[in-house]
């Protein structure tokens, strides 16, 4: 998803969380509780990848949850027809100020 969304940024994180919030959420609910589930699976990836290990509160439940979330990603920016991660970051910035 980094690939799919991010071009050499530096706040990967919440970068990332917020593109996938706002490809798929336009309620504000929504976008806090979506936004909360990206940032706890991209904290488990980085202790995985940066450390060897999994956090102590890992839910296996979140694997799921970011599944379901990764493929209504996908189908959206399928359907929506982007071009570039500029579309995309274009798309979201028109999003973040309604």
């Amino acid at each position: 998803f980094e690939v799919l969304l991010l071009e050499g940024e530096n706040s990967k994180r919440v970068n990332l969380c917020e593109r996938i919030t706002f490809l798929l959420y336009s309620k504000k609910g929504d976008r806090k509780n979506i936004f909360e589930i990206v940032d706890e699976f991209y904290k488990l990836r980085n202790s995985l990848v940066h450390s060897g290990r999994f956090g102590n509160n890992f839910r296996e439940s979140l694997l799921e949850e970011i599944s379901h979330l990764y493929r209504k990603t996908i189908d959206k920016i399928l359907i929506r027809k982007f071009g570039s991660i500029q579309e995309i970051n274009n798309y979201i910035q028109s999003k973040k100020f309604e």
